[in-house]
């Protein structure tokens, strides 16, 4: 390669940040190093960012990976301060996140890299990761359905659909919106991707580009539900300052706040409450599957599940008091996709539970007629008429 065209490779600083993960971390690490061209297409700069570790760190990164480089803490500053640390010692053009549990695969640069070079307007490009759960099935996420290239800051109002892991950022974009939020224990990168996505358009690019290892004891799994709403409200309030106060603004506005009261609704009472107050969320795909959450935890919890969907179905019809056709539309498709759920919940029980599912799926067809094409309906319909004549 000729020194012009070594000129032209971009830097890319890969951010490792980690805290007593010492047997994890190293896997994270190869999986950088392995990324292909490197060294061709472009310079890698690998920073591990030890926030105070007390663990072998030191000596695991002084024995086997001499070329990254390795800055220390010297008081914990949490994940925010710890990539913040990294950021500021970082040199790349570009600049990419890892957590220590987590890998990249081998073509995640190779792939994500080529995107912002031939789109210079764009703040970053961000792609699927894999969802890793023990015994379980990896999921790609995003979806492509909820996936958005663009102006994507009013989607992400509504919910995050990125994943730290898989998102590269230009470097000049952290100089115009700043670095993480250190007092943020979680949701800082949503909290990033809102402040990036309102003054610099995101690219999609569709396919996997890391695993995401969700760990039974991650400390966000384990944070009480009203601290939780208390800071995605807090992320939410911080993006929605950014909007002028403008008449244009104000559903926007009602909408994203309405989002975080269901999600972190307390009680099925204050559930009821929240749709009561801003029944027009019913048309929103979120405000049904919350809602489809908190009947189906509760009608799997009774002697009575049909029963109990009936009554709570009915609560939920009284809360949006549906006047217009349009929220009679939204309404019905909520109910028809509660009743299908619990359909599909009783159909992997007994013989009597069986005809039950076979109930509560001729429900969901008679909310929403549709739901005749669908064939794991039908299946259940026919098992429990099966089963009846049996009995």
């Amino acid at each position: 390669m000729n020194d012009r065209a070594a000129a032209r490779k971009p830097l890319v600083s890969a951010i490792i940040t980690t805290h007593n993960r010492a047997t994890l971390l190293p896997t994270a690490l190869d999986s950088v190093y392995a990324q292909k061209g490197a060294g061709k297409q472009f310079d890698l700069e690998v920073i591990v960012a030890d926030d105070a570790c007390t663990d072998s760190t030191p000596d695991i990164m002084q024995q086997s990976y001499p070329s990254a480089r390795y800055i220390r803490l010297a008081k914990n500053r949490g994940v925010s301060g710890a990539r913040n640390f990294g950021l500021a010692a970082s040199q790349g053009r570009f600049v990419a996140f890892l957590d220590d549990d987590d890998v990249w695969l081998p073509h995640k640069l190779q792939a994500q890299l080529p995107v912002l070079e031939r789109h210079p307007e764009v703040g970053a490009v961000y792609s699927q990761v894999y969802y890793s759960y023990p015994n379980r099935v990896a999921k790609k996420y995003p979806e492509l359905s909820r996936a958005r290239s663009g102006w994507v800051f009013e989607s992400l109002l509504i919910g995050n659909f990125m994943t730290l892991h898989s998102v590269v950022v230009r470097r000049e974009a952290f100089e115009k919106t700043g670095y993480f939020d250190e007092q943020l224990r979680s949701h800082e990168d949503w909290d990033m991707w809102l402040r990036l996505s309102f003054h610099y358009p995101f690219l999609f690019l569709a396919g996997a580009v890391a695993v995401y290892n969700v760990s039974p004891d991650g400390l966000w799994l384990w944070v009480p539900r009203d601290v939780e709403e208390g800071r995605c409200a807090r992320v939410i309030e911080k993006a929605l300052k950014m909007l002028p106060e403008s008449p244009a603004y104000t559903e926007l506005k009602r909408t994203a706040r309405t989002r975080i009261a269901l999600a972190y609704a307390p009680t099925w009472a204050r559930e009821l409450v929240v749709l009561h107050e801003n029944p027009n969320i019913a048309r929103y795909g979120w405000a049904q599957r919350y809602v489809r959450h908190w009947v189906w935890k509760q009608a799997r919890k009774t002697a009575s599940p049909l029963s109990t969907t009936r009554d709570l179905c009915a609560q939920v019809k009284a809360a949006i008091a549906p006047r217009s056709i349009r929220r009679r539309w939204w309404m019905g498709k909520m109910l028809a996709e509660i009743w299908a759920e619990i359909a599909r919940s009783l159909a992997a029980g007994s013989e009597a539970r069986k005809r039950d599912a076979a109930y509560a799926a001729t429900h969901a067809i008679a909310q929403l007629p549709s739901y005749l094409m669908d064939m794991t309906l039908a299946r259940i319909i026919i098992r429990g008429v099966l089963s009846r004549s049996r009995g």
